[in-house]
């Protein structure tokens, strides 16, 4: 079924009752364009009816912490500046995780519970955290069909 706002009374009364409560600058549509950015998250149209909301370009722009070679693989206590770096790297995850990636919420709330006594395997686990983010990100939306023939079991 191709639900597009020429032809769908429906959507179109939503989106007039939207454009009544939202003064947005500008309104675009699917019909307007197959990728648009909002509030730094990336909505893009995958295919008919299936929609990816996402932070790659957010994520892509995060880097891993960096700390000396010599202390790889230890359990060292981390400097003021590395943990400077963790608390960054967290926050910097933690908004995509509450946005667009849930299956990050448990690992950057682990770091968060870390921080305090933070160690050269928790700046490890940070980073691996990261690449686990850039690896899988977004929610995808799909048309699941018509309302009536949709059982949701809780």
């Amino acid at each position: 079924m191709d639900v597009t706002i020429e032809n769908d009374e429906h959507t179109t009364v939503v989106l007039l009752n939207l454009k009544g409560i939202f003064n947005f600058r500008e309104w675009i549509t699917s019909n307007d364009k197959e990728e648009l950015e909002y509030c730094g998250a990336q909505i893009t149209k995958v295919g008919q009816d299936h929609w990816k909301i996402h932070h790659v370009k957010y994520l892509n722009k995060q880097k891993p912490i960096t700390y000396p070679k010599e202390r790889h693989g230890s359990n060292d206590e981390v400097t003021d500046r590395e943990k400077t770096s963790l608390r960054g790297l967290i926050g910097a995850l933690q908004w995509p995780a509450t946005q667009t990636s849930p299956h990050l919420q448990c690992m950057v709330s682990t770091l968060v519970g870390q921080v305090s006594k933070a160690t050269t395997s928790i700046l490890d686990a940070a980073n691996k955290c990261l690449k686990f983010a850039k690896q899988n990100v977004g929610l995808e939306f799909r048309h699941l069909g018509p309302k009536e023939e949709i059982t949701f079991i809780a």
